[in-house]
């Protein structure tokens, strides 16, 4: 809990150097990565996970499989006895956490000073409600942060919102699936609604921060349609199933199955974002390699 009491905290050059950094450890110790490779089948036999059918009809062989998606969806592409229908049922009930909307602004060079830090803004008496709203009275609040400019570091390049939306604002289009590999239009009707949600959120934006205005050079707008297509979250979901404080050990889902090769890990399985992640792996591999002292090692690294 130390990490969210000190605040947040920003990677220069941003949070994909995590992806790349974490790829090349991979790729040094002779691992492979498949990308643009969906998986739409796990092939279970004599109680092992024995191959995975991607796509393309090709197979992926392991010893080990670790899913880090979310688990009802794993479930969907598993047959197997040896899951009980009850614990089919628990994971696909569980609720799942609100959408987001979020609009990435590419500004002018040179016009806005980069400011290190973070803005959260909420509505007088709704902060614990911003998602219990009503088409028109959207939105009831956002998180706003700078992105520096790497060539000239005073001034910011891009910003990001961030603010909640419910799946069921863009469900008459959930139909549809756009992603960079299949890019279909969802049509017309769908891109006057991105546009018009993105004044929206602007005008209450340069309430308080004017000086964004004539500044934007472009933006482009993501809804929880974009969210479920990328990170196959269903409903878009941005911090994956929802907790409930009052019965904590409820919400607990092990990383370890009924079947002994078969994990599960990422933000569905303890806590969300990125810290939640990085902490659901580090109970994952303790229970793949059965090394219970790794937490000892990370500290005394």
């Amino acid at each position: 809990m130390n990490s969210y009491i000190q605040s947040s905290w920003k990677l220069p050059g941003g949070g994909s150097q995590i992806v790349k950094i974490l790829s090349g450890i991979l790729r040094n110790s002779g691992g492979e990565i498949l990308r643009n490779k969906e998986v739409k089948k796990i092939v279970e036999k004599d109680g092992l996970i024995n191959h995975l059918v991607l796509e393309d009809d090709s197979i992926v062989e392991s010893k080990q499989f670790v899913s880090a998606i979310s688990p009802a969806e794993t479930l969907k592409m598993l047959h197997s006895g040896k899951i009980r229908s009850r614990y089919r049922q628990r994971i696909e009930n569980r609720e799942n956490t609100m959408s987001s909307f979020s609009l990435y602004i590419v500004l002018k060079a040179k016009t806005i000073r980069y400011e290190n830090c973070n803005y959260y803004y909420q509505k007088r008496g709704r902060i614990w409600s911003l998602g219990d709203y009503n088409f028109d009275e959207w939105p009831l609040g956002y998180g706003l942060y700078f992105n520096r400019d790497r060539k000239n570091p005073e001034y910011a390049s891009s910003i990001s919102i961030l603010t909640l939306m419910k799946f069921e604002d863009v469900k008459k289009w959930s139909h549809t699936f756009h992603t960079s590999r299949h890019e279909v239009s969802r049509g017309v009707d769908y891109e006057r609604f991105k546009y018009e949600r993105s004044e929206k959120l602007l005008d209450w934006v340069y309430e308080k921060f004017p000086q964004l205005m004539g500044n934007i050079s472009s933006f482009y707008a993501a809804t929880p349609l974009t969210n479920r297509d990328y990170i196959g979250q269903r409903d878009g979901a941005i911090y994956g199933v929802q907790k409930d404080y009052n019965t904590p050990l409820e919400n607990i889902i092990s990383p370890r199955t009924k079947i002994p090769n078969l994990f599960l890990t990422g933000q569905n399985i303890n806590l969300h974002g990125i810290l939640g992640t990085s902490l659901s792996a580090i109970l994952t591999c303790m229970m793949l390699l059965g090394d219970n002292s790794l937490i000892d090692k990370i500290k005394n690294a």
